[in-house]
């Protein structure tokens, strides 16, 4: 589109949390506040759950560490 003000979608990081260019990345890593930290764990997470990364046991830890942290 001509004229238009949007930015293109560089990457994603995990295949979810999307940024448009490498300073844009920065910025939101550098400002980083609790509950976008564990947005970007809880997605690094399941990104290497669903790659088979993690037994059973590994999974069920990391499921119950996260409801923890998401209800504080």
């Amino acid at each position: 589109m001509t004229g238009s003000t949007e930015q293109q979608i560089q990457g994603a990081l995990f295949g979810t949390i999307q940024y448009a260019d490498e300073t844009s990345l920065g910025v939101f890593l550098d400002n980083l506040k609790k509950e976008q930290a564990i947005l970007i764990i809880t997605e690094a997470l399941k990104f290497g759950y669903e790659r088979g990364l993690y037994d059973l046991k590994e999974s069920e830890s990391i499921s119950k560490s996260l409801r923890i942290l998401s209800t504080e």
